[in-house]
């Protein structure tokens, strides 16, 4: 699944307002900032404000940088006095929602980037942040909705696509999440996580090898993509292909150590391959890592099963032949 968008760079957000007002330490301090050296660019900041406390890009961005640096509170008391200060700065209703997502309050998030929308209709931006805090919150067609007028807004950007695909996938309209990852890998080749999705939902539609094509090339963009080479062992299991279904476990498992699906299904294809030793092996493995993991429990009951009629038929073998 997705993860967030990336924070909106500084020079992005609310400060162009006051380019010809602006002051030599808060070019200073800025420069500083988009450099990445965030403790100078702080006491920049900090030392503007001792001189005009009421300057709000100053607030704004020590606020961008407390959050940069996790310190959430900070960010948002500066942020918030950015916000009391200039309440018509939409980029500064950005950086309080992505400090609110930060502090796992999604609905004020989700809040502040309309309020964002609002004040500035084109800010595609908010429209993004939008999108992913309602997928997150699996309200699914209204992120649909926002995906679209995001699109709007800049048709070229690959991850709007995706994050289209994520949100059809999820309502089950899997031909429709192909197509919008087809789009986004169009846009952006190198997506490895859109050709990874796009598997998946090629795989739900029972498309197996044209789903391994897709994980191909997902791993060819991305070699340690642990998750792309567990998706391709699942495929390859469903076409009973199951020495290279466990070629690809191990690989996942030698990426993502604590990948305990991928010791469970690697357990399943060692025990289609009558290896039921080694499967229950596998399966105590899954089960070391996610004590109440109920399939691997119950496929290693099976396997136990099997491991015990073997044993009693050696045993009756043993005795017919005394």
């Amino acid at each position: 699944m997705p993860s967030s968008s990336t924070l909106p760079t500084p020079p992005d957000v609310g400060v162009t307002s006051h380019t010809l007002d602006i002051p030599a330490q808060f070019e200073q301090a800025l420069a500083l900032h988009q450099s990445g050296q965030l403790a100078h660019a702080q006491a920049g900041y900090e030392a503007l404000l001792r001189m005009q406390p009421e300057h709000a890009d100053a607030w704004h961005l020590l606020g961008v940088v407390a959050l940069q640096s996790g310190q959430l509170q900070q960010a948002l008391e500066c942020i918030g006095r950015a916000i009391h200060l200039q309440p018509q700065q939409a980029g500064f209703y950005i950086n309080l929602g992505n400090v609110q997502k930060a502090l796992q309050q999604p609905e004020a998030a989700l809040a502040s980037f309309e309020q964002a929308i609002a004040l500035q209709s084109d800010l595609a931006d908010a429209y993004a942040l939008r999108a992913i805090t309602l997928l997150e919150l699996q309200r699914l067609d209204a992120a649909l909705a926002c995906l679209d007028q995001f699109i709007a807004l800049q048709p070229g950007a690959a991850q709007a696509y995706y994050y289209r695909g994520i949100a059809l996938q999820q309502l089950q309209q899997l031909q429709g999440a192909v197509a919008s990852y087809d789009q986004a890998i169009t846009l952006e080749p190198a997506l490895a996580q859109a050709w990874s999705n796009r598997g998946v939902a090629l795989h739900a539609l029972q498309q197996f090898d044209v789903a391994i094509a897709s994980y191909d090339q997902a791993i060819a963009q991305q070699a340690d993509y642990a998750e792309a080479h567990f998706n391709r062992g699942c495929a390859l299991q469903a076409l009973h292909r199951h020495a290279d279904a466990i070629a690809a476990y191990d690989r996942t498992i030698a990426l993502h150590s604590n990948h305990a699906q991928a010791y469970c299904n690697r357990g399943n294809a060692l025990k289609d391959l009558g290896q039921t030793a080694a499967a229950v092996a596998s399966y105590d493995q899954a089960i070391t890592l996610v004590p109440h993991y109920a399939d691997a429990w119950l496929n290693r009951g099976i396997a136990l099963g099997v491991l015990r009629k073997a044993e009693q038929a050696k045993n009756a073998t043993a005795v017919r032949w005394r």
